[in-house]
């Protein structure tokens, strides 16, 4: 799976809140995850949001004063299958 940090961070910056994640890149790291994630996404969405969040506070930091919040980070599923 492609390293998603720098898009991550480019997004971020640019007051871009949102991450997308390719099914297929997924499963190419963790079939299984994959799958849970698409027969079950409102389970599981949560999760990676979070997750996102706490990398975008990582690789953002240190921020200005005015910027301590961090803001919430959405998660867009991507597929090419049909």
């Amino acid at each position: 799976m492609k390293w998603k940090g720098d898009t991550l961070k480019r997004n971020y910056l640019n007051q871009q809140y949102f991450l997308e994640v390719d099914l297929e890149d997924l499963a190419g790291f963790d079939e299984n995850l994959s799958e849970t994630l698409t027969k079950q996404p409102t389970e599981h969405l949560q999760i990676f949001e979070e997750a996102a969040r706490e990398v975008a506070d990582e690789i953002t930091a240190p921020r200005p004063e005015n910027e301590i919040h961090v803001e919430d980070i959405q998660v867009l599923l991507r597929s090419n299958s049909n």
